[in-house]
C-alpha cells in the first residue's frame, strides 16, 4: 500500500531498494459502499524481485484506489521497475523516486519520441524496429532526382521514381 500503514515502520530512508519484474497484475473486486462504485478497481501486483544479495523472489503489492499516488504508473505485465523494501517486515512498496514509476516521466519520454518523429529522425538502432514509415532522402543519391519523401516514406521497399534504384531507408522513430 501507499499511504495508510498499520503498526511501526521503518523510516524510508532504511529500506531497501530492489529492481523487479512485473509478474502478474490483477483486478481486485471493487470496494462496496457508497460513492465508492465510481471508484477504480483495486490492484494487486505479483513481482518478482531481484535483491543483490539475494535470491529473486515473489512478493504481492495491493493498492487500494485511495491510495493511488497522484503520479503513479501502473506497469504492465513484463515491465522491469524499481521497488523498495522493508527489511524488518518484508513488506514492498513501488519506489516512487525511481522514474519507471513516473506518469510524468513516461510522459516526456514519449515527448521526446515525438520530436524525433516529427524532425524525421531514424529509430534508436536498438530498437527491433523495421519497415515504414522510413527516413528517406530527398534526393537519390544515384541520380540526384528529388524524391518523393511522403510516398517513399511510406512504401515497403523505398526506389527512386526516376532510375528506379533503391534508396537508403532506416526505420523512423516511433512510439
Amino acid at each position: 500500500m501507499f499511504g495508510r500503514h498499520r503498526g511501526r515502520h521503518l523510516p524510508v530512508e532504511q529500506w531497501e531498494k530492489v529492481v523487479g519484474t512485473i509478474v502478474d497484475l490483477q483486478l481486485l473486486p471493487r470496494l462496496r459502499g457508497p460513492g465508492r462504485d465510481s471508484w477504480p478497481h483495486p490492484k494487486r501486483y505479483v513481482v518478482e524481485l531481484h535483491p543483490v544479495d539475494r535470491a529473486p523472489y515473489r512478493a504481492e503489492i495491493d493498492i487500494p484506489p485511495i491510495d493511488y499516488p497522484d503520479d503513479f504508473f501502473f506497469s504492465q505485465p513484463g515491465d522491469v521497475t524499481g521497488f523498495i523494501v522493508n527489511p524488518a517486515t518484508g513488506e514492498v512498496r513501488f519506489d516512487m523516486s525511481d522514474q519507471r514509476n513516473s506518469t510524468a516521466a513516461h510522459l516526456a519520454g514519449a515527448d521526446r519520441l515525438e520530436q524525433q518523429l516529427l524532425a524525421d529522425v531514424p529509430a534508436d538502432p536498438g530498437l527491433a524496429v523495421t519497415g515504414p514509415p522510413w527516413v528517406v532522402p530527398a534526393t537519390c543519391p544515384g541520380c540526384g532526382a528529388p524524391v518523393d519523401q511522403a510516398t517513399q516514406a511510406m512504401a515497403p521497399a523505398p526506389t527512386c521514381a526516376f532510375c528506379d534504384e533503391p534508396l537508403p531507408a532506416q526505420p523512423r522513430a516511433r512510439f
